[in-house]
């Protein structure tokens, strides 16, 4: 952690630290955590590998390790919406509820 956050070094990878690991397994569905399979995968990540794993952090602080990982449009979240590259894209979009434009604020509030 000195080695990103105080000589702004982003090219680290942390392939010892435990949450780091229980992340990867969780995303490439993989048992093996050994530091050449981890530094092999992860070499798309350069130049930037420890941004790459602030993300994986924040996968696990948020509970998103406990469920499989799915990509988007492969229903990874209940409530979600498919996401199709062909169609009517606007059929894809969250409808709004209509309340925003009905709400009155009373004179001089704003």
């Amino acid at each position: 952690m000195y080695l990103t956050f105080v000589l702004d070094r982003q090219d680290i990878l942390p392939f010892e630290d435990v949450a780091f690991l229980q992340s990867y397994t969780w995303l490439y569905k993989t048992k093996d955590t050994s530091k050449a399979s981890v530094e092999k995968r992860c070499k798309k990540w350069k130049p930037y590998a420890f941004i790459a794993a602030r993300f994986l952090y924040r996968a696990l602080d948020k509970g998103f390790t406990k469920e499989p990982f799915r990509l988007f449009g492969q229903n990874s979240c209940p409530g979600s919406f498919s996401f199709s590259m062909g169609g009517n894209v606007a059929s894809n979009r969250a409808k709004p509820s209509g309340s925003f434009s009905q709400t009155k604020y009373p004179s001089g509030s704003l």
